[in-house]
């Protein structure tokens, strides 16, 4: 079982020589991931290299492990005489038990209070987002945003100055990991916009999961289709087209709306337990291993 493309390199000239099955958990299309954030060139040497083993890796392997069905898709399109039956898809997991429905902790001050949880860059961008709390704010809209960063309060605050947002109207905070679900009942609805990019098909972040384990509806933009399924599908958000112009105070009333549902918070919930969680990931897993290991 080896997990990502690196350690599947070193697996490879083993498998020619031994019997054993192999899973290859890819975690993503990593070739396009250092392509699209860390600028390698996709006519470079290490580039073609790398997406040469991968396609070794995913011819070879007797399981792949996606975290999308859209990322599933590509690599059947790509290999059309692989059999569907050989991957398994297994969303980013969260342990839901790390996570409460707290009861929000009200602040008349404001009527929507965003959350941004981890990256604010590469993968991410925080522009859209800063222009919509912008947007909403020069239509007189009382709103607020959080960011729960590690690493990035300068390029946060550069950012935030260059948006000129209101005094008082966002904070970061640095939070530990343990102590997530307290900070979040401080917030109404969590929100990040996601680079559009080869490598975004493959991915479905953290933060999705760890949101709705607290109850939280999220604004996002259309990063990937399983993004959009999985919030639309299951009414836990908003899907927006940050890029293109919009109603502002249309959006808001939208948005109002998530934070008035009072079915919100379980409905999150319930899908981050029957979706999202870390026993579902861990019985699946248990059910690949007992698959192969009866082959």
């Amino acid at each position: 079982h080896v997990r990502s493309l690196l350690p599947g390199i070193m697996i490879l000239p083993l498998k020619k020589l031994f019997k054993f099955k192999l899973i290859f958990d890819m975690r993503g299309f990593w070739p396009d991931e250092k392509a699209d954030r860390v600028g390698w060139s996709r006519t470079s040497y290490k580039y073609l290299l790398s997406e040469h083993f991968q396609d070794k890796l995913i011819c070879t392997s007797d399981k792949i492990v996606t975290l999308t069905n859209q990322a599933k898709n590509k690599i059947l399109n790509k290999f059309p005489k692989l059999d569907p039956s050989v991957f398994a898809v297994i969303p980013t997991c969260t342990d839901t038990t790390k996570f409460k429905l707290l009861e929000y902790q009200e602040d008349s001050d404001f009527e929507i209070i965003f959350g941004h949880l981890g990256s604010v860059d590469t993968a991410y961008s925080v522009d859209p987002i800063l222009k919509m709390i912008k947007n909403f704010q020069e239509i007189g809209k009382k709103v607020k945003i959080i960011f729960f960063n590690k690493g990035s309060h300068e390029y946060i605050e550069s950012k935030v100055k260059e948006y000129n947002l209101f005094q008082g109207t966002f904070q970061i905070k640095e939070v530990e990991f343990g102590n997530f679900s307290n900070h979040l009942k401080k917030i109404h609805i969590g929100c990040f916009f996601a680079n559009y990019s080869t490598s975004i098909i493959g991915s479905l972040p953290t933060k999705i999961g760890e949101f709705l384990s607290s109850g939280k509806p999220i604004i996002c933009n259309p990063a990937n289709e399983d993004i959009v399924e999985i919030i639309k599908n299951n009414k836990v958000g908003l899907v927006q087209k940050f890029e293109t112009e919009y109603p502002v105070e249309d959006l808001f009333i939208s948005l109002q709306a998530l934070k008035n549902d009072k079915e919100m918070p379980n409905r999150c919930r319930g899908l981050a337990e029957s979706f999202f969680s870390l026993n579902l990931g861990v019985k699946t897993y248990n059910e690949i291993y007992n698959e192969l290991s009866t082959q």
